[in-house]
């Protein structure tokens, strides 16, 4: 999450593992989704997590034990204008952004290991195109999915925070017509990129110390 650092580390046969990280707030996860390229091992485990940690200055916090299950893979294209990769994300997980599952090669091929069973909603996203709907599909432990995605021109909104003109950060949430919430990428000095947003209607909406502001727009087609 906003934790001040991570670290990563590859467990040895019998599955023991130390994680050196700095003081704070963590948690702990295994497996998981992710690209062919990146994984440490051919089987595809699905991802277990433990968090509320709290590692004090020079403390040690131990036995955080995590157990691996089989997860599925999902495999296909996404097609799209011009070349280039794009991120596959799934609404699965509840975060505001999706969860991000990895990125297709050039020609938006992908294969993603260790996707967690259950339904998932798939997208697609690059800098300047989207999938108009996520496609629903059901992982299965040990199975391949294939799924095709489309991809349409999208735009990112820039957007500024402001409050008695000077710039702020805020918690910043975008819906698009279905009460969808759509990607939010928060810079510094309350400066946010909305998207990339496919041509529609949408609301923006900033909240900070119990005040709220929102707004109305709309992305048409080859605006900036």
């Amino acid at each position: 999450g906003d934790a001040d650092g991570s670290a990563r580390a590859l467990t040895d046969a019998e599955g023991r593992y130390e994680l050196l990280v700095p003081a704070g707030g963590h948690a702990v996860k295994a497996g998981g989704a992710s690209e062919p390229r990146f994984q440490d091992s051919t089987q595809p485990y699905a991802e277990t997590r433990v968090g509320g940690l709290v590692v004090s200055a020079n403390g040690h916090v131990r036995g955080i034990e995590l157990v691996l299950a089989t997860g599925g893979i999902l495999e296909g294209v996404a097609r799209k204008p011009g070349p280039g990769a794009v991120r596959i994300w799934s609404e699965e997980g509840g975060g505001e952004r999706g969860r991000d599952l990895g990125w297709t090669d050039e020609n938006g091929r992908f294969e993603v290991r260790g996707v967690t069973p259950g339904v998932h909603l798939i997208g697609a996203r690059g800098r300047t195109v989207a999938t108009r709907e996520p496609v629903r599909v059901e992982v299965v432990a040990g199975e391949t999915r294939h799924l095709e995605l489309e991809l349409v021109e999208a735009r990112l909104v820039h957007l500024c925070v402001r409050e008695k003109g000077l710039p702020v950060g805020s918690e910043v949430r975008v819906l698009d017509e279905r009460e969808s919430r759509q990607p939010v990428d928060s810079g510094a000095n309350g400066e946010a990129w909305l998207g990339p947003l496919i041509p529609g209607r949408y609301r923006v909406r900033a909240q900070r110390d119990g005040k709220e502001v929102e707004r109305a727009f709309e992305v048409t087609a080859g605006e900036e």
